[in-house]
């Protein structure tokens, strides 16, 4: 509330967060009593994906916290101060052969010739083998040599890749030349995300 001279007043509610600085620590915290911030990770068909590590990392104080997905594709981080940005990113660098087939070649190779287009910005994204920003032979003859087993990884791209499902692409049909964010930030934290 606020009172002038004249006995007029006015009031706002706020909600008030107390929390220490991270520079002092002069409290400990009481992490039931802190935010969380959960997630899903899912395919383009919305099957949550299990075993893909997420890690949210507080930029300022070089903070790490690490989670697995569970068998839906679910994620929770507990107790986050709401100090400083973070910064969400996940990585998946095992069996890099999963959901990947000779029939992905074949898709890539009429999608190069124009015969049929690959249809969604993450077929395009997943096509991109190099990471080049286009789709190519260079591409497939990557993918081939890690079906074939002559190659155990790719040479300047991930095996998996991560975009927010909120993302709305420049354009779907150049998805793989685009800098779609690969990391989710979060700027201001005071609940539960």
């Amino acid at each position: 509330y606020v009172i002038d001279e004249n006995g007029n007043f006015d009031f706002c509610e706020v909600t008030l967060i107390l929390q220490d600085s991270p520079l002092t620590n002069a409290c400990q915290d009481v992490s039931s009593l802190l935010p969380s911030v959960s997630g899903r990770i899912t395919t383009e068909m919305s099957d949550g994906v299990n075993n893909i590590e997420v890690e949210l990392t507080n930029m300022a104080s070089a903070l790490n916290k690490t989670e697995m997905t569970n068998n839906d594709g679910q994620y929770k981080f507990d107790g986050i101060d709401v100090f400083d940005p973070k910064t969400i990113e996940a990585r998946n660098e095992a069996d890099l052969l999963n959901g990947v087939s000779t029939l992905d070649l074949v898709m890539m190779q009429r999608h190069i010739l124009g015969l049929e287009k690959l249809k969604t910005p993450y077929k395009l994204i997943a096509a991109d083998v190099n990471n080049d920003g286009k789709i190519s032979a260079n591409d497939l003859v990557e993918l081939r040599k890690l079906i074939l087993g002559t190659s155990n990884g790719f040479t300047n791209n991930k095996s998996w890749r991560f975009v927010d499902k909120s993302y709305n692409f420049i354009d779907a049909t150049n998805a793989q030349g685009e800098a779609f964010p690969e990391v989710y930030n979060i700027n201001n934290l005071s609940t539960d995300m």
